[in-house]
């Protein structure tokens, strides 16, 4: 056979040896690959400890069973989105974080929502947080925050925004969660008693000294809206004499702001 007829056989047989080697090259990592898969599903991997943290209310064991974790599951295997969906029904949860410690280890870090407000109805009170969500329903106040009197809900469920039953329910709703942000981020929110919400025309506050705030209308103007009196109510809180209790504070024009004791 001639030079040349060996060198067209080579070729020819060339692309059939690059087949061969890349199916063993596929072969092999598909083995490597099912190993890694079945080592990481061993029992090695199963989940011997699980532990809570960061939570103050809720207790350890209604947050594992709420997220659907139990000992003996595959760490690599839980279903973080859904654990952190049945947790957040809870109600008072605002982060969650599922911190894996191999082999064995899983911690859930808990963030829990604090109370803003209570609405009190049929001798219970309802706690919300700034945005309208229910915390928590007990037959005592638990935490310095304020009172919300001039709304009546429906269908009150821990984990779920509160519904007022008003023919100005967006309204409403729309307000108290403004006027309890702006009090948390104030930092004067535990210093307010009551909001009351009765009269959208004469919007009142009472402090924890019985000081009657008049905050008027929540009006479009932007020294007149209720985030800005509230502001101003934050700068005028620290002025007020150590030994006032009762009197009178009227915000509802800030352009003629009074103080009086009573």
């Amino acid at each position: 056979m001639s030079d040349k007829q060996n060198n067209e056989t080579k070729k020819r047989r060339t692309p059939y040896k690059t087949t061969v080697k890349r199916a063993k090259l596929a072969g092999i990592l598909c083995l490597v690959l099912v190993a890694v898969l079945l080592f990481l599903m061993s029992p090695i991997f199963s989940i011997k400890n699980l532990s809570v943290a960061g939570n103050v209310k809720l207790t350890p064991e209604e947050i594992i069973k709420a997220s659907g974790i139990s000992k003996g599951d595959n760490i690599f295997a839980i279903n973080g989105a859904k654990a952190e969906e049945g947790i957040k029904k809870l109600g008072p949860v605002s982060g969650i974080r599922i911190v894996r410690a191999l082999p064995s280890g899983v911690t859930l870090e808990i963030s829990e929502k604090t109370e803003c407000g209570y609405i009190k109805e049929k001798g219970a009170y309802t706690a919300i947080d700034e945005t309208g969500m229910i915390i928590a329903t007990s037959s005592a106040l638990d935490a310095a925050a304020p009172v919300i009197v001039g709304i009546k809900t429906v269908d009150s469920e821990r984990g779920q925004y509160i519904k007022i039953d008003s023919a100005n329910a967006k309204t409403l709703s729309s307000l108290v969660t403004r006027m309890l942000t702006e009090l948390k981020m104030g930092g004067i929110i535990s210093q307010i008693k009551t909001i009351d919400v009765t009269d959208l025309n004469n919007i009142r506050m009472t402090l924890r000294t019985d000081t009657l705030v008049n905050m008027g209308i929540d009006g479009e103007d932007d020294g007149d809206n209720i985030e800005y009196k509230i502001a101003y109510l934050k700068a005028i809180i620290p002025k007020l004499p150590q030994s006032q209790n009762g009197g009178v504070i009227e915000l509802a024009d800030t352009d003629n702001v009074t103080s009086r004791m009573s």
